[in-house]
């Protein structure tokens, strides 16, 4: 996780399993991933940045730091 060195942890929600773009919050909103209706229990996010569609338990896909 070298690569996420430089992010404040306070605000990630999940890193995208394609291009690692972070989700942010700024200004009480959430940016470059979207959060998508729920599946057999799993949240499904939208990465805008890259257009890939992934979930909870995509291996290594998210990154949590917080719910």
């Amino acid at each position: 996780m070298a690569r996420l060195k430089n992010i404040d942890e306070s605000v990630v929600y999940c890193i995208c399993p394609k291009c690692h773009s972070a989700r942010k919050k700024v200004n009480g909103k959430f940016t470059i991933i979207k959060r998508g209706k729920e599946r057999n229990g799993l949240a499904r996010f939208l990465c805008l940045k890259c257009k890939t569609w992934f979930n909870e338990q995509t291996g290594d896909a998210m990154g949590w730091y917080g719910r």
